[in-house]
């Protein structure tokens, strides 16, 4: 007897890079709150990992799997959001 086993995979490694893209808060010419589009670093978002081959397909359908994947995750959280609480002259930051 052995302890070796026969591993039968449908998966597959890839290195798989994720052009991320967010919109950070800013202000416009009239200093109202507004969003830019930012990129972050590529270097950041290639990784390691075990994909189903049939995905390999075409960009199409790895898109569609890594979104499936995604579905219960917020990559970016909006938390902390700071309410200035008080008049024009005194008061403090809170968070929320």
């Amino acid at each position: 007897m052995t302890n070796a086993t026969r591993e039968t995979t449908n998966f597959v490694e890839v290195e798989l890079s994720i052009d991320l893209t967010y919109h950070r808060p800013t202000t416009d010419e009239e200093g109202k709150l507004t969003f830019e589009e930012f990129h972050p670093d590529e270097a950041f978002n290639c990784f390691k990992c075990k994909v189903p081959k049939e995905v390999l397909a075409d960009k199409v359908t790895l898109t569609r799997y890594v979104r499936e994947q995604m579905e219960d995750c917020d990559i970016i959280g909006l938390n902390r959001v700071n309410i200035w609480d008080g008049n024009n002259t005194e008061g403090d930051f809170r968070f929320s």
